[in-house]
């Protein structure tokens, strides 16, 4: 006798109501505001690529090449032979310690990052205030901001004049033989700016962050007195052709 099994019949599906379309739909939102909520806009990115959800992209547009001027030098290059420079698809964060700063830190401080960011296409975001210091950011290699500060000197081997120092550490970023830098800080040291604004000479002191900000970007010094990257200020807070073609050049690079 042959055996039959028992097997149960296949109920038909229900159909799905609109109203609980509507409550995924909702928790959805409500899930993708929380993450907006909890996380910062590049953050938030950050995650939907780490789940495939998205690819990275720029956050601004690539600047366009300037043309007729070579009066730039680059910092560093990786194993790709590419310039070192920032990600181009994640926000420079930066913080400002206002100890020993002039009162009007950011009549300076804001124009010239703003300079920075229009001729690299770089983004930067400001993130406050902070208390730390050159020398415990000075060995700093993971991703933090950058960090601005006006100490009391500056500990420069090469210029006894110097009135700023700029740079940035960088870490190998996931692509096989790129790098980005990860962070980097600026000192202004805090008599020379003092002075200045005293003096009413913001225009001064701007050229002078540019200038640092472009040592952080990923620019060298020049023999061009024409161009802000020319070792000795010289109070135009204007980049000139050479600095534009070279912050141009760093930040046209491949995403991480």
């Amino acid at each position: 006798m042959t055996e039959r099994g028992w097997y149960p019949r296949a109920r038909p599906a229900r159909p799905v109501s609109r109203a609980k379309n509507v409550g995924v739909t909702l928790v959805a939102l409500i899930a993708a505001f929380g993450l907006m909520t909890l996380f910062r806009p590049d953050q938030v990115s950050s995650i939907a690529e780490m789940f495939g959800i998205a690819k990275p992209h720029r956050l601004l547009f690539v600047v366009g090449p300037k043309v007729g001027s070579s009066h730039y030098s680059i910092l560093g290059t990786d194993a790709a032979g590419d310039p070192i420079t920032y990600d181009p698809c994640r926000s420079v964060h930066y913080v400002i310690n206002p100890s020993g700063a002039p009162a009007d830190y950011l009549d300076f401080i804001d124009p010239a990052i703003d300079k920075a960011q229009s001729a690299s296409g770089l983004k930067f975001v400001y993130d406050g205030l902070s208390r730390d210091t050159w020398s415990e950011h000075t060995h700093a290699t993971k991703d933090e901001p950058v960090l601005l500060s006006f100490p009391s000197s500056l500990d420069s081997k090469a210029d006894a004049d110097a009135v700023g120092l700029g740079g940035s550490a960088f870490l190998k970023s996931t692509h096989p033989g790129h790098s980005h830098y990860a962070t980097g800080q600026i000192a202004l040291l805090r008599s020379w700016f003092r002075k200045q604004s005293a003096r009413h000479k913001t225009a001064a002191e701007q050229s002078v962050v540019m200038h640092e900000l472009g040592h952080v970007i990923g620019l060298g010094h020049v023999r061009d007195r024409q161009q802000v990257m020319y070792p000795k200020a010289h109070g135009h807070p204007e980049y000139g052709d050479g600095d534009l073609a070279g912050l141009a050049k760093l930040a046209s690079g491949p995403c991480e």
